[in-house]
């Protein structure tokens, strides 16, 4: 007998460089700890796999990646990622001249709160809509 399948929410979202809109659902704890594991690692390859991997578990398969730009790909992690930990990402941004701070938090940083709702991709520059 098989267990029965637990709904979650599900949200909307518009493909920037398609205008496809398609339909998602948070990243679950299985899924964080897959990505945690992968910044562990350290490995670009690895992060990108885990991202494009998380993407194609909440939308379903809906989302072909290989169809589909880089900033298509980030901007969907992003909304992922918004509606799964929360809108809002803490970032300690500091200077190009004070990058080389060893510490995990740097005191020459400024702390800066980036609300994910407020990204907005432009594509009037997009030469197609097609990518």
């Amino acid at each position: 007998m098989a267990l029965p399948r637990l709904e979650t929410a599900t949200y909307e979202l518009t493909i920037p460089s398609t205008g496809k809109k398609i339909e998602y659902r948070p990243f679950l704890v299985k899924e964080e700890k897959a990505l945690l594991i992968a910044a562990e690692d350290g490995s670009p390859a690895t992060i990108t796999k885990a991202m494009k991997d998380i993407i194609t578990a909440c939308t379903e398969g809906e989302v072909k990646l290989k169809e589909l730009a880089s900033f298509d790909v980030e901007y969907i992690f992003l909304q992922l990622r918004g509606k799964s930990v929360g809108d809002v990402i803490e970032i300690n941004l500091a200077k190009p001249e004070r990058i080389k701070c060893e510490e995990e938090v740097c005191p020459n940083a400024a702390p800066i709160s980036v609300d994910i709702r407020d990204i907005v991709m432009d594509t009037s520059k997009l030469e197609t809509p097609e990518v």
